[in-house]
């Protein structure tokens, strides 16, 4: 299970090989300080994501909403030495969600959407070498979702393709420090960056450039210490981004027709948990 989800994420990392070098390129730049580190940590949790997701018109009208639980597995490696740390995350959800939108038409439609949400990310904290208790951190995340709206009676759904990266800048604080117990509030500025929208149609796929736009990420992180190897930790989180409106093609095979193809603008809030295990070992 564990393997395969892996393997789904870096296929899917695959459609964005630009991107993908670009990522290794920064990782290696943050990882090479970090070759000596005192600690690493290999940590495998379970998650779940309530997922929603809404597209607006140009008056700010709702067009369709998306809303459901996704669950997930993330796999997570951590480097340090004083002053610096690396976090290197897979993430990987899957699932149904419920979509009450409309048709092309503008006539009432639901039915249900199934997701693929993938990402890899690298974040690199640094502090003061004499107190760790607050970081300030940098980060790079490359995103790919698989948006399946499924056919519902005589209404054919679609199926749509996205890929962003989003840079992230913030702080980690301490909030809890105890022999056993741990504690750590995270505050994240995002910013999208390139993200695409690709649309499968009777002939291959149309492919918009969407609107990048500001967002945030807040992250609460407790952990219990079992022996000095082994940890479970708990974390909870809320993000928030858009995308703005995409620019206009025309595009042939959209239902058998010509058609100018053009997305509109989306907001997208997550809420998630997630439970895992940790390993404390040296390199």
């Amino acid at each position: 299970m564990i393997l395969t989800s892996v393997l789904r994420i870096l296929s899917a990392l695959h459609y964005q090989a630009l991107n993908l070098r670009f990522l290794l390129f920064f990782l290696l730049a943050t990882y090479l300080p970090s070759l000596f580190a005192i600690e690493s940590r290999l940590q495998l949790n379970s998650e779940v994501l309530n997922f929603n997701y809404a597209e607006f018109n140009d008056n700010g009208a709702l067009l369709d909403e998306e809303n459901g639980l996704l669950p997930g597995i993330s796999l997570q490696l951590s480097l340090s030495k004083p002053s610096h740390r690396l976090l290197a995350r897979l993430q990987y959800f899957d699932g149904e969600v419920d979509y009450d939108g409309q048709t092309q038409d503008g006539d009432p439609f639901r039915t249900n959407t199934s997701e693929a949400l993938y990402s890899l990310s690298v974040k690199q904290f640094f502090s003061d070498s004499n107190d760790a208790r607050l970081e300030w951190l940098l980060g790079i995340e490359l995103w790919f979702w698989q948006r399946d709206i499924l056919s519902r009676a005589d209404v054919q759904g679609l199926f749509e393709k996205y890929q962003w990266q989003e840079f992230s800048a913030g702080v980690s604080m301490q909030v809890l420090r105890q022999k056993n117990q741990h504690a750590w509030l995270e505050a994240q500025l995002l910013q999208t960056i390139s993200p695409r929208m690709s649309i499968q149609l009777d002939n291959g796929f149309g492919t918009v450039r969407l609107g990048t736009g500001l967002g945030y990420r807040l992250r609460f992180i407790y952990q219990h210490t079992l022996t000095p190897q082994w940890h479970w930790q708990a974390q909870a989180f809320i993000q928030y981004f858009e995308f703005g409106k995409s620019n206009r093609i025309a595009v042939e095979g959209f239902f058998g027709q010509s058609a100018l193809l053009i997305e509109p603008r989306s907001v997208t809030r997550h809420q998630g948990f997630s439970f895992g295990l940790q390993y404390d070992f040296e390199l």
